[in-house]
């Protein structure tokens, strides 16, 4: 079977590329975007850590000339600087950024690699109803505003990914922010999508708690499903979503179960 090839935006500590390993999905993640110090070396920790330190033969000072190069937080909030952060925690994170193929900060990528699969959870401070609600209109700056830098990275690719997965907090599609939330589905139908969401709680498929998230599976308009990874991966979510009868691709997953 052929490997999906995943780019991880706002990768934290590789929830989604956990959640194939759970599943099953042989995948290869040609990179991911974070700059939160502690997300990324957590990411390294649980994914990609083999065990060496790449920092052995390098001074402090040639790490310090790597890592600044991209931007990094230590809060998630405001960029950090790195010459402050210590030595041991720096070769750390050197190790983790370069295991864990780390782009960078998403408002510093200039243009990402073709992957079949973009995953693009992007932060929910802004909406949940823990925070201030300030919302993610485009070009607000706030954190969850970030979500429109994908808009910017989708354009700049020549070979838009086959597939988009979003998750959020509930509130994104909560009266308040329903318009954005449709503004950007909009954006992504623009970019040659069909989008399909839906709100899921965790409580429902074996987690001990009552957790709703909003997710939005965007499929290129052009795709037929052939890679039989595909089916495994979507399959769950079309049957979630009651999708079946509005689906282009319908008949061809039915395909797929009835000769497996």
């Amino acid at each position: 079977m052929d490997k999906l090839s995943i780019v991880e935006l706002f990768s934290g500590c590789g929830s989604q590329t956990q959640a194939l390993k759970n599943i099953g999905v042989e995948h290869d993640v040609i990179g991911i975007s974070d700059w939160e110090v502690n997300a990324l070396i957590s990411y390294d920790a649980i994914h990609t850590d083999d065990g060496i330190d790449y920092t052995k033969e390098l001074t402090k000072i040639e790490v310090l000339d790597y890592l600044s190069q991209f931007t990094f937080s230590t809060d998630g909030k405001e960029s950090c600087n790195i010459n402050r952060v210590k030595e041991s925690r720096l070769r750390q994170l050197y190790n983790a950024h370069k295991r864990s193929k780390n782009l960078g900060s998403i408002v510093d990528i200039k243009e990402l690699p073709y992957c079949d699969l973009l995953t693009y959870s992007s932060p929910c401070q802004d909406f949940s109803i823990a925070g201030k609600q300030e919302g993610g209109v485009k070009g607000s700056g706030t954190r969850s505003g970030l979500l429109w830098e994908v808009e910017r990275l989708l354009n700049n690719m020549e070979v838009k990914p086959k597939y988009l997965l979003l998750e959020n907090v509930k509130n994104l599609v909560s009266k308040k922010f329903l318009p954005s939330f449709n503004q950007w589905l909009s954006t992504l139908e623009e970019l040659g999508y069909h989008n399909y969401w839906q709100v899921l709680n965790g409580k429902d498929y074996g987690i001990p708690q009552n957790r709703e998230r909003v997710f939005v599976v965007s499929i290129r308009n052009d795709i037929l499903f052939s890679n039989k990874n595909l089916y495994r991966l979507f399959l769950p979510i079309f049957l979630i979503f009651n999708i079946f009868e509005t689906s282009p691709i319908s008949c061809h997953v039915i395909d797929f179960v009835i000769v497996s």
